[in-house]
């Protein structure tokens, strides 16, 4: 791996002859190698399976914690005079992933009996946003992307839970403040379907990771255009905060994807640090 003067990572699987510097100074969009469909539906369909399973097994967990807000804490004493939380004070909760063929009711039924606090837990089925749907055309079935990143995490660290990866960039997202995330590249369709379906719902760093197949941003190009035209003519979307990397790269390798993604936008609301 390979860290700049910023801090930002960049990990290469090959062994390259020269250095290049990526022009924008910025992780590489897409994947070089042609896109294509079969891949595309093939990881489009193990994403969606995969998801509708482990929507079907997840829960909300809630606590029965005793109601505080600055109102509450100024009564304690006459000579407070403000009060600031350094997290939000409201009741705590977390999401729990059950495993696979669990009874959900059940589940939900034995953990509302478990005295906790000042009361019993309350339990619920998670419930999901509902997107737009998705198409083979918006999906890069080379590349994953993993979202919910400690800011301090390493290359070594992201590398050591996809060992398959051909090359991994980290960046910040735009909208968390305390977040990053990571696109990791393979060299076949398959590696990636492998490596997704190891690393769905699991941990690193101690945090859930949010993983997904990358995204295309723009529409298809019209007709007469080659299947990978579109990837050219996406339009610049410059709204994560990346660093300056260094990269080393195959003298063949196409360094012109040079579009911002905005995947670490996506799932703002589902970051936590379970």
């Amino acid at each position: 791996p390979q860290t700049a003067e910023n801090g930002e990572t960049s990990f290469s699987a090959t062994n390259a002859k020269k250095k290049k510097k990526d022009k924008l100074g910025k992780p590489p969009a897409y994947t070089s190698r042609p896109w294509n469909r079969e891949d595309a539906e093939k990881a489009l369909a193990l994403e969606n399976e995969c998801q509708k399973n482990s929507t079907e097994q997840s829960l909300v967990i809630r606590f029965p914690d005793p109601e505080l807000s600055k109102d509450i804490v100024k009564k304690f004493h006459p000579l407070i005079d403000s009060v600031h939380f350094q997290a939000p004070s409201g009741a705590r909760f977390c999401f729990a992933q059950l495993v696979d063929g669990a009874n959900v009711d059940k589940v939900i039924s034995d953990l509302e009996k478990i005295k906790f606090g000042v009361g019993k837990l309350k339990a619920e089925r998670k419930l999901t946003k509902t997107e737009e749907p998705v198409t083979p055309e918006a999906i890069d079935p080379y590349t994953l992307y993993v979202g919910n990143l400690p800011t301090n995490i390493s290359t070594q660290v992201v590398k050591e839970k996809f060992p398959t990866a051909h090359r991994i960039d980290i960046g910040y997202a735009a909208k968390m403040k305390y977040t990053r995330y990571a696109f990791i590249r393979f060299q076949t369709a398959e590696a990636a379907m492998d490596a997704y379906k190891s690393a769905l719902n699991t941990q690193i760093a101690s945090r859930s990771i949010i993983l997904r197949f990358r995204r295309h941003k723009g529409p298809v190009g019209p007709p007469g255009e080659s299947q990978t035209e579109h990837l050219k003519t996406i339009p610049k979307v410059p709204k994560i905060k990346k660093e300056k990397i260094e990269n080393e790269e195959d003298e063949d390798e196409d360094d012109d994807d040079d579009d911002d993604d905005d995947d670490d936008d996506d799932d703002d609301d589902d970051d936590d640090d379970d």
